[in-house]
């Protein structure tokens, strides 16, 4: 049985390459971005979950999917 990961922030540069690396280790990704769903890796990921943190709608999350871990990659970027 493969090990559960949540990610926020999984449409991101960081998530995307944190999900990449879990998934190759086999892992079941889930992943959670405010973008749409066509900026996110849907294809690699067990669900995908479009909101903006904080959001009550976590902890049915958690609670659907257990994850193992979780890795919190989002949050505002600003490159200037």
């Amino acid at each position: 049985m493969a090990n559960n990961i949540l990610i926020t922030g999984v449409a991101g540069f960081i998530g995307r390459y944190v999900a990449r690396y879990f998934l190759e280790l086999g892992w079941s990704v889930i992943g959670i971005d405010s973008s749409a769903s066509e900026n996110a890796p849907l294809a690699s990921l067990a669900a995908y979950y479009t909101l903006r943190l904080p959001d009550s709608k976590l902890n049915e999350i958690l609670q659907k999917h257990q994850p193992d871990v979780f890795i919190h990659c989002a949050g505002r970027a600003a490159v200037s």
